[in-house]
């Protein structure tokens, strides 16, 4: 019988139908807030998304899913480790590839700094958050498609009160940016002061046996099949180095990682 396409949705932890084969996308986004010269604090969240495909009658399921073993401090010019592997928690046996984006966005700065002879140096060096007024606050932390250049952006401080600041600039300008092998296609502001650390198995091109990553067309690619239960044996991702030379006006940023695995059964072709 011809196959079908449907599309579903659902959160992780929720469980599969067991009696279908489905194409996994498992997309995985981290959210941190950038503050020069302090220990960042990060947040993270991951949600299943779109592009499942179903099988008529088939009795067994494809899974993958992301494994991440995460320091959540991160110190200016230290790695903050961000091991990324992948794990086949279907019942068949997998092909595995996943892309990598990032996208930043920067909020206004207020520079009425004293001495003016300072301030005329380096205006960016200076200064704090501006304060917008109260109002909308349609920037959400977790969703970059809401991060806008003129819109608002609520955070809470430790006490609870609430501080408004408005979109400066946004990097890339929409969307977000592809990382390609060894870093590359990476905004020159975004590669200057985030340093993104690969696995000591990251190559860009697939040659030679033994388990590694390879780089073809925007996706790394695990170089052999993940059987049901087995995770990749070499992590995609070691870690992340904020400059220590990162700029003021970085203060307050909010940069998103986005790590999007696909699994596909051994059989089929991408």
């Amino acid at each position: 019988m011809k196959n079908r396409k449907k599309r579903f949705f659902y959160k992780k932890g929720l469980r599969l139908n067991q009696n279908k084969l489905f194409f996994g996308s498992f997309a995985l986004l981290f959210s941190f807030v950038l503050v020069v010269g302090a220990t960042l604090a990060w947040t993270s969240y991951a949600e299943w998304t779109k592009n499942h495909t179903q099988s008529e009658g088939t009795e067994k399921r494809l899974e993958v899913k992301v494994e991440e073993d995460f320091d959540p401090n991160w110190i200016p010019n230290i790695e903050t480790k961000k091991e990324v592997n992948i794990i086949n928690t279907g019942e068949i046996d997998a092909q595995i590839r996943v892309s990598l984006k990032e996208v930043l966005l920067q909020f206004k700065m207020t520079y009425e700094v004293y001495p003016r002879a300072e301030y005329a140096k380096d205006s960016y060096d200076y200064g704090d958050l501006y304060e917008a007024g109260k109002g909308s606050a349609t920037i959400e932390k977790s969703n970059s498609q809401t991060w806008i250049v003129g819109q608002k952006y609520k955070s809470l401080d430790e006490k609870k009160q609430e501080h408004y600041y408005e979109g400066r600039k946004r990097i890339p300008t929409s969307g977000t940016t592809e990382i390609g092998f060894n870093g590359g296609n990476r905004e020159t502001e975004m590669s200057k002061w985030i340093r993104i650390n690969f696995g000591p198995y990251v190559q860009s091109n697939q040659s030679g046996g033994g388990e590694y990553w390879y780089y073809k067309n925007g996706y790394f690619y695990y170089s052999t099949i993940l059987n049901p239960g087995e995770k990749t044996k070499t992590p995609l991702l070691r870690s992340l180095t904020l400059s220590n030379e990162t700029p003021n006006y970085f203060k307050g940023s909010l940069y998103d990682l986005i790590i999007k695995v696909e699994g596909l059964s051994k059989n089929d072709s991408w």
